[in-house]
C-alpha cells in the first residue's frame, strides 16, 4: 500500500484498515526472521503545512530462532507508530526542521506504508529470545565467558553508565574544588627560601673550586625557583671525596625539591631543583 504526494495532498486524508502479507519483503531483508504472519494494520495518514504524518497501529506475530538451540519461538508483536515525513524542497530556508531527527525526508513522490511497516518490524526484533522451556535454564558460561540474558545486558549497560557518570561527577567536582583552590591561592616569592638557596649556592661553589668541578646555577627571573648543577669526573669523585664536603653535598641533595642525574661526555651531572616560593591566601 502506497500514496503519492499529489494524491495526500489533494485529500488531505486517508483512514486504512488492512490485512497485508509482508513476509517475503521481511524474510528478504533479515535472515533472522523464519516467518510473519499476516499483519494487521489500522490508522490514517493525514497531509497539513507541508508535513505528511502517518500514524498506524500493526499486530502480527513473527516467528525468530532460540538465540540458544535455534528451534522457532514466536513473538507477538502489537506496535503504535507514528511517522512525519516532509520533502527536502518544502523544508528548504527551514534549519531547524532539515535537522530534526524526527522528520524523515522523503526521497521520491510517494509514501510506502508497507516499507514503513516492515522498517518498524526490523526494529522490533530482540537481541535474545528463548522458548518457555529455555527461559528458566541456566545460561551457559566458561570460565572467562558467560551468555546474557538481554535484561541482564540492559542492567549491565545500566549499571556501566551510571558508574561512568558518578566517575565523572568525582572528577568535574575534583577540578572544581581545584580550580578554587588556586583562586583562592597564590606563589610568591620566600624570602626564607631565598637566603637559604643563597647560602647553598655559595657552598656549591666552594666544592666545585676545592674538587675541580664544573657548576651552573641560577634563580629564575620570577624568583619562584632556582637549580645548581655540578658536573664532575665519575671515579675521581668517588675516590677523592673530602669528609669535610659530605655534610655541605647532603645539605645540597636534602634540601632540593627534585634531582636529575645524567651521565654525559664521561662526567657524571647533577641538576638539583629549589622551590622558593610559598603559597597565599588570596582575599
Amino acid at each position: 500500500m502506497k500514496w503519492s504526494l499529489n494524491e495526500l495532498t489533494k485529500k488531505k486524508q486517508i483512514s486504512f484498515n488492512e490485512k497485508l502479507n509482508l513476509r517475503d519483503d521481511l524474510l528478504k531483508r533479515s535472515q533472522e526472521i523464519l516467518d510473519c504472519q499476516p499483519i494487521e494494520v489500522k490508522g490514517e495518514i493525514a497531509y497539513d503545512d507541508d508535513l505528511f504524518y502517518l500514524d498506524y497501529q500493526i499486530k502480527t506475530v513473527l516467528t525468530l530462532p532460540s538465540s540458544r538451540s535455534l528451534k522457532p519461538v514466536e513473538y507477538p508483536i502489537d506496535l503504535l507508530v507514528n511517522e512525519i515525513f516532509a520533502t527536502e524542497e518544502s523544508l528548504r530556508g527551514n534549519q531547524e526542521l532539515l535537522d530534526n531527527d524526527l522528520i524523515i525526508i522523503l526521497d521520491k513522490d510517494l509514501i510506502s506504508l508497507d516499507e514503513s511497516i516492515t522498517d518498524n518490524l526490523l526494529l522490533e526484533i530482540p537481541l535474545q529470545i528463548f522458548a518457555e522451556d529455555e527461559e528458566a535454564e541456566e545460561l551457559p558460561a566458561g570460565k572467562f565467558w558467560s551468555v546474557l540474558s538481554e535484561e541482564d545486558y540492559a542492567k549491565q549497560q545500566e549499571e556501566k553508565l551510571e558508574e561512568k557518570n558518578r566517575h565523572e561527577a568525582e572528577v568535574k567536582e575534583l577540578i572544581r574544588k581545584a580550580e578554587a583552590r588556586m583562586k583562592k591561592h597564590k606563589k610568591i616569592p620566600d624570602s626564607k627560601k631565598i637566603v637559604e638557596f643563597t647560602l647553598l649556592q655559595k657552598a656549591a661553589l666552594e666544592i666545585a673550586e676545592h674538587m675541580g668541578m664544573n657548576i651552573k646555577t641560577e634563580q629564575k627571573k620570577d624568583d619562584l625557583w632556582g637549580t645548581i648543577e655540578l658536573a664532575f669526573d665519575k671515579m675521581w669523585f668517588l675516590d677523592s671525596t673530602p669528609p669535610e664536603w659530605v655534610d655541605v653535598w647532603n645539605s645540597l641533595l636534602t634540601e632540593a625539591h627534585s634531582v636529575y642525574i645524567e651521565i654525559k661526555d664521561n662526567m657524571i651531572v647533577y641538576q638539583y631543583s629549589y622551590d622558593l616560593s610559598k603559597e597565599v591566601i588570596v582575599e
